[in-house]
């Protein structure tokens, strides 16, 4: 196939933009598209040998498996190597035996399916998951398996045949992907069958039956997939809901620039993605892709406070260098090397390869991270890291999950069961978060504490969450359920969506519920932090400083701006009695870490665990007995 300097510049601004939107550059709100625009690429490529190499009768799976090997796996493997011992040198045991994990899933390329069953709402941030950028690699992987044999299946019939499917696996993926991103955006995001149409815009561009254009309008196809591929870097940002139609702007935009230029008309624009500088970006690209993301979490781990322009750039330039010699020593020298192995021997070294390579995680998995390298105290916080809260906060039952529909769930049975002294949270997890501890503390003053909790779903009536489709649903039965128990006292509190609209809707929902006669406290916003605390606190272990709060390390200016609205609005009123959980918890602005035995009371940023809920309940409860007992 001729080379086209232009697909190589196309490159260049698909990882740019990864790049410059992982190094948090809030200019391009879009830039994650950088990887849709890869997505129709490798389609386009794959799919244009494949074609011919059927129509010449010279399509071998061996061979096409051993050339992915080839372009894969090499530079795959080193940077896989590399990032093993970065992650043994920075990382804590839990987090190492995460990342052990979350490799050995890369290498039987899998890493989007395992990050689809493990990063839940209550997962370890993307801060330190490793390889998480490996997800999109999997999902090539994967096409890559699965395609040729049903590409050659069709062809053989015809190439009408080959069409048809094309078109329709196109839109079939893409009408699923946008269904399931209404229930399940974690697997629209992750699952091949709902990101497979990216690559099936390059499979049907690149199909050589296709009629030929004008020069005119290669040139309207082109200016218009930059303008398509402009609204999705500019317009687009990490709350859309995406992939599903959105992700038609960066696709059809970079399909439109290839299937242009693929008929030989070479506007300005293809020009522009041929200078030198963006066709050595492209052909490192591969190389950038794989060494961004580890270079990004080791040096935010490392530094977590150097987050100045200057240290990104440092991080643009050193990603460069690395991928550069990752290029030039590895993936450029296996890729093109000249062997006498057959396929077959080539795709059998491979394996033996990532079985070699696989062993290092494995070991680390087996001595579970290798905890003797730390010292207890710093062990005991690294632990909370793996804090699993799903039992503490009866997930899936009395606090449900974004993809839950609450109608087919028995609400009621949260609740307690014929008491005169009912008491029910209403709101997300950061409600569900005080349940354990409220229930006990208000169980010794005779009060039954229930939860009407759903995940990112605040209490208020009429919030809608294009990412949470089952949230009004869920609230409107929630309040339904509280008229009709008439709890003695309802609490409310959640993580606080403090815009005024959002204010005045919790407004109106409180004074429908005081109309019915029913007490109401309003608890403020809970301390929310920069970084989990159990990092936190093991930094300042190792600091030798006091494991309190700062506000170098709080989401300060939400915190204030959050408390300052709530306090305006719902203080000193009669049909609401307002708590702020900040001046209750944290005296003097200082909010605890641990419990007095060190242990951290949140196992991320904000939730807290189960000595945390205890804490805070301790600390909350003669507020809400003082106002309502």
């Amino acid at each position: 196939m001729k080379y086209r300097a232009d697909i190589d510049g196309l490159r260049a601004l698909a990882i740019l933009s990864i790049l410059l939107f992982h190094l948090g550059f809030s200019f391009l709100p879009g830039g994650y598209v950088g990887v849709d625009l890869f997505f129709v690429i490798s389609g386009y490529l794959i799919s244009k040998i494949i074609y011919k190499e059927i129509n010449n009768h010279s399509f071998s799976l061996l061979q096409f498996y051993e050339r992915r090997a080839r372009r894969i796996l090499p530079a795959l493997l080193s940077v896989m190597f590399v990032t093993a011992i970065a992650a043994y040198i920075v990382f804590f045991p839990t987090q190492l035996v995460e990342f052990a994990r979350s490799a050995l899933a890369s290498l039987l390329f899998s890493a989007n399916i395992y990050f689809y069953s493990t990063l839940n709402y209550f997962s370890p941030s993307a801060n330190e998951t490793l390889l998480l950028h490996l997800w999109s690699l999997g999902i090539e992987e994967q096409f890559y398996i699965f395609f040729p044999l049903l590409a050659l299946l069709f062809a053989k019939k015809s190439y009408r045949a080959l069409f048809v499917f094309l078109l329709c696996g196109l839109l079939f993926s893409l009408f699923a992907s946008q269904w399931v991103l209404s229930f399940n955006p974690p697997a629209a995001f992750y699952l091949l069958p709902f990101r497979a149409f990216e690559l099936l815009f390059g499979c049907i561009i690149a199909f050589e039956h296709l009629p030929a254009v004008s020069k005119k309008l290669s040139l309207i196809f082109s200016v218009l997939g930059v303008v398509l591929i402009g609204i999705a870097l500019f317009k687009l940002t990490s709350t859309s809901a995406f992939p599903g139609f959105a992700a038609v702007l960066p696709c059809l935009g970079s399909a439109l620039i290839v299937f242009a230029g693929s008929q030989g008309n070479y506007s300005f624009i293809h020009k522009m993605f041929s200078l030198r500088p963006l066709v050595a970006t492209g052909k490192i690209s591969y190389s950038l892709y794989l060494v961004h993301w580890p270079v990004i979490i080791v040096a935010n781990t490392l530094y977590p406070d150097a987050q100045g322009f200057g240290f990104k750039c440092s991080l643009l330039v050193l990603c460069f260098v690395l991928a550069t010699l990752n290029y030039y020593l590895v993936e450029r020298y296996f890729r093109y090397a000249k062997t006498s192995y057959s396929a077959k021997k080539y795709l059998s070294n491979s394996i033996f390869a990532l079985c070699a390579v696989a062993l290092i995680p494995t070991v680390m998995i087996y001595n579970q991270g290798f905890p003797n390298r730390l010292d207890d105290r710093v062990n005991k916080a690294a632990s909370y890291l793996n804090y699993s809260a799903k039992k503490l906060y009866h997930y899936g039952s009395c606090f449900l999950e974004y993809d839950q529909d609450p109608r087919q769930i028995d609400l009621y049975s949260c609740l307690p069961k014929d008491s005169e002294n009912t008491v029910i949270i209403w709101g997300d997890s950061h409600a569900v978060h005080l349940y354990p501890g409220l229930h006990e503390s208000l169980a010794k003053e005779g009060y039954d504490l229930g939860a009407l909790t759903s995940s990112a779903c605040p209490p208020i009536k009429d919030f809608e969450l294009e990412v949470r489709p089952y949230c009004k649903i869920f609230n409107t039965l929630a309040l339904d359920i509280i008229l009709k128990v008439k709890p003695k006292i309802l609490i409310m509190t959640a993580y606080w969506p403090s815009t005024p609209q959002n204010m005045e809707l919790l407004d109106k929902t409180i004074q429908l519920i005081a109309k019915q006669n029913i007490q109401i406290l309003l608890l403020g916003q809970s301390p929310v932090y920069t970084e989990s605390v159990p990092t936190l606190v093991v930094k300042r272990i190792k600091a030798g400083n006091p494991i309190v709060s700062s506000a170098d390390i709080m989401q300060t200016e939400y915190l204030i701006h959050t408390e300052s609205i709530m306090k305006k609005m719902f203080a000193n009123r009669s049909d609401v009695k307002y708590i702020s959980v900040l001046n209750s918890v944290c005296p003097n602005k200082v909010c605890p870490m641990v419990s007095a035995d060190e242990t951290p009371l949140h196992f991320d940023v904000a939730h807290l665990t189960e000595a945390g809920s205890k804490l805070f309940a301790k600390k909350l409860t003669p507020e809400i007995l003082k106002s309502y007992g």
